[in-house]
């Protein structure tokens, strides 16, 4: 899908590419997601290299409302207090820090008294009490009313869990898996629940003094708080990361029913949300909640056969309004209704991207379907895009038939079909079945495997445009091409050693007839399909070939490489045709019309770049780190009189990935940008001929606003001196500043601070100062964010013209005197 656009009005090389939206990574795995006060927004904390941030995320459409910024070292632990806004920190230096979420301002900072990192944080219910735990066990209560602080000893290894709740302190210890039970105002040690054997990972209150707790040693223990006894041990058949009480109306939307003390609600290992009755005698899992589709199985439990957590594990669960949300090992974030029904997926951490492609329509025109893998676990991220808006960023992930090793790439097939390939070698062919136009109809189907498969991992796919044919390669280095029929991809021919080192990507000519191939030995090689004959071979690059693609209008090949070139070749007799030299390793490319290459790089930077001229116009900033790829959504039609030379119009757009984990969508606006300047030329050339206008008339007040809003500073010094000369009394008449807008003193004040700087000038910058501080206070200038870069100069350059002027003044006395005097 490769956008063809001509325009006859723009130049063959005026290209404007704009960036239209992006979906920006807002939390790491492992992390806890917090819930705000307002049960409306969410705060999520996102680990770099560099730092750590928090954002704070609107469920209503997963917009990321803000950031608190001001993190440059990691955070280590977070809380957010229940009943207002305040969100605390503790980071590496061992301070504890207040926020305030819904301001972004930062509040009080204070030493925690810790030694060693804390990596846990509680806050009660009142936000009043607050309480630390670090990594060597030791435990501090904080009252936020008077600063008061107490410690609570007794601990020995890292803590795995820390609570405020109902007037105490529930801390889980990492060593011996108790849990001790703390007074919140004393921090006297009230007593211990032992009974687990490994990690304590979750605690939820219920009615008549009970408590429940959930561990990684795969059970449900139930507690009678008052004397610190053990009820109950339930187990669930999986390591379990959460635990907490269920929400009335989701048990009651759920056909559950009202249960006595309450329903608790567990997930972990398994990846699906488990409704518990502990209050009976038989004390069973009443229902599932099955990953993703909110569907439904029976009681019992089955967790998972692996110890291993998989990327579909639950890390994390909150209780949102009558809601849920759920947070997942592999990234993605899910809100779950009052009914139990999915509502939305988010990509809270993309992970890096390695491979997007944009799929056909959905039942008409007006959607297009995205897909993109990442390097994060076998997951298909599927969103929804329609040309005309920015992009909406709810996602579904899908877990494709059978799949445990990451996604390497992928192909899209006519007919709703994928082709997938992981780092296992299999490459697997799918049906994408969708059930209307929403993302939760969208369903992987396996049809089948190809067969024998790559012994090494799979590095590249490509397809014809029919769907009939592909073509795979692996890292041995081996080529298979492929016939795909309904009961899945058959072998029919097979290239053992068609380079000297691995395949790195392949692509299919337009006429399904040719097959391009890149490696890393730095050459590029052709072949003919089905059968896989030999053609010709491509050898210039210095480094590994990265991307092939071919040309929708001309015999023409495209390939990039590490080596920082783009090489076009002619494949009429096989020579290089261009070489478009840059200053970064290029990863990935794609064609924008028959004269114009789009590339992403080593630096995140998007590139389009002239065949005919051998040079980049226009280079735009992108991703963080490595941009890997990037794919056109195929939402612009061929021109009708589109040529050979025919150059870029408007509207096509671009998906990008990179390492960063963010996905930018782009759009060509050659045809937009054009018209931008023309109009901006016209208008420029009417107001010129209106200053003319009010010159010529004597409007001097009025020419001086429209030569300042034009930017013309010579023009409006040229005005200032006539006004000055006009008004008798060699001033500028402070009315007349008066009049002019607040963005237009602003400017007068920088024209001015260039005039003050020349002899010549001073005069009519001193005028203008002179009036602008008749009408404006010093602390209304000051606030003006250009007074404090002129100011320094501003006053060195008055204080050289006052010395002058004092200078002049003693000779023209001295002038006086001799002219008075004629003996003297």
């Amino acid at each position: 899908h490769q956008p063809s656009m001509t325009s006859a009005s723009s130049p063959p090389d005026e290209v404007e590419l704009r960036q239209v939206s992006e979906l920006r990574p807002f939390h790491s795995p492992g992390s806890a997601i917090h819930a705000g006060h307002d049960g409306r927004h969410v705060i999520c904390q996102r680990n770099t290299s560099d730092g750590s941030s928090l954002f704070v995320v609107d469920t209503t459409d997963c917009g990321i409302r803000r950031e608190l910024v001001g993190q440059t070292e990691k955070v280590t632990a977070v809380a957010v207090s229940p009943a207002d806004s305040a969100v605390y920190t503790a980071n590496k230096e061992l301070l504890l820090r207040r926020w305030d979420w819904q301001t972004g301002e930062t509040g009080s900072t204070w030493r925690s008294f810790h030694r060693s990192p804390i990596t846990l944080l509680a806050v009660s219910e009142d936000g009043r009490r607050l309480a630390s735990g670090s990594s060597d066990g030791a435990v501090r209560l904080w009252d936020r009313g008077n600063g008061d602080t107490r410690p609570c000893r007794g601990h020995s290894g890292l803590l795995s869990l820390l609570r405020l709740a109902a007037g105490q302190l529930f801390s889980a210890d990492g060593h011996d898996y108790r849990v001790r039970v703390w007074s919140a105002t004393s921090a006297e040690l009230g007593g211990a629940l032992e009974g687990h054997q490994s990690a304590v990972t979750g605690l939820c209150l219920m009615d008549e003094g009970r408590a429940v707790t959930s561990g990684r040693d795969q059970v449900l223990i139930v507690w009678q708080l008052s004397n610190y006894s053990r009820l109950a041990t339930v187990p669930t058949d999986e390591s379990l990361e959460c635990c907490i009480r269920a929400p009335a109306g989701l048990a009651e939307s759920l056909g559950l029913g009202a249960v006595a003390g309450g329903l608790v609600l567990t997930g972990g290992q398994s990846g699906r949300l488990k409704f518990w009755d502990l209050s009976s005698s038989r004390r069973r899992c009443l229902l599932e909640l099955s990953r993703g589709d909110g569907g439904q199985s029976g009681g019992g439990g089955g967790g998972g056969e692996s110890a291993e957590y998989s990327p579909g594990s639950v890390q994390c669960a909150l209780t949102l309004g009558d809601g849920l949300l759920v947070a997942r090992q592999a990234g993605s974030v899910e809100l779950y209704s009052g009914s139990g029904r999915l509502e939305a997926e988010w990509c809270g951490a993309l992970g890096e991207v390695t491979c997007v492609l944009a799929g056909p329509p959905i039942g008409d025109a007006s959607a297009t379907r995205l897909l993109l893998a990442t390097d994060s676990g076998p997951f298909l991220r599927v969103f929804l895009w329609r040309p005309g808006d920015s992009a909406d960023w709810r996602c579904r992930s899908l877990q494709l038939h059978g799949e445990l090793d990451s996604l390497i790439c992928c192909s899209l097939l006519p007919g709703n079909r994928l082709l997938t390939a992981a780092k296992g070698g299999r490459v697997r062919l799918h049906r994408l079945e969708v059930a209307g136009q929403s993302l939760a109809g969208v369903r992987a189907v396996h049809i089948g495997d190809l067969e024998p498969g790559h012994e090494g991992h799979v590095t590249a796919l490509a397809a014809t445009a029919d769907g009939n044919m592909a073509a795979s390669a692996c890292e041995t280095p081996v080529i298979k091409a492929f016939r795909i029929t309904d009961s899945g991809p058959t072998v029919v021919a097979m290239v053992t050693r068609p380079h000297e080192k691995a395949v790195n990507c392949l692509a299919v000519s337009p006429n399904d007839t040719l097959l391009a191939a890149g490696s890393r030995d730095k050459s590029v090689s052709l072949w003919s399909l089905p059968k896989l004959r030999p053609i010709g071979r491509l050898s210039g690059h210095k480094r590994g070939v990265w991307s092939v693609k071919f040309s929708r209008h001309q015999q023409l090949l495209a390939s990039v490489s590490a080596d920082c070139c783009a090489r076009v070749w002619d494949l009429r007799d096989l020579s290089c045709h261009r070489c478009l030299q840059g200053d970064h390793p290029l990863y990935d490319l794609d064609w924008l019309g028959s004269q114009h290459l789009v590339t992403v790089d080593q630096s995140g930077l998007v590139r389009v770049w002239s065949v005919r001229d051998r040079a980049p116009v226009a280079t735009r900033e992108g991703h963080n780190g490595r941009a890997w790829c990037i794919a056109s959504l195929g939402d612009a039609a061929p021109a009708a009189d589109a040529t050979d030379e025919g150059t870029s119009g408007s509207g096509g757009h671009w998906l990008t990935g990179g390492e960063d984990g963010r996905l930018l969508l782009w759009r060509d606006a050659t045809a937009e940008a054009v018209a931008e300047r023309a109009e901006a030329r016209a208008d420029a050339l009417a107001r010129e001929q209106r200053l003319q206008n009010l010159l010529g008339s004597g409007r001097l007040a009025e020419a001086l606003a429209l030569a300042l809003s034009l930017a013309q500073p010579s023009r409006a010094r040229g005005i200032v001196a006539d006004l000055v000369a006009a008004s008798g009394c060699g001033r500028l008449d402070p009315q007349l500043v008066r009049g002019l807008d607040e963005p237009l003193q602003q400017r007068l004040l920088e024209f001015s601070a260039g005039w003050n700087s020349n002899s010549r000038t001073c005069h009519e910058a001193q005028c203008a100062l002179h009036a602008l501080l008749l009408v404006r206070t010093p602390q209304q200038l000051l606030a003006w964010p250009s007074v404090r870069r002129h100011l320094p100069a501003l006053l060195a350059f008055t204080e050289r013209h006052e010395r002058r002027a004092q200078q002049l003044a003693a000779c023209r006395h001295l002038i006086r005197l001799l002219a008075a005097d004629p003996a003297a």
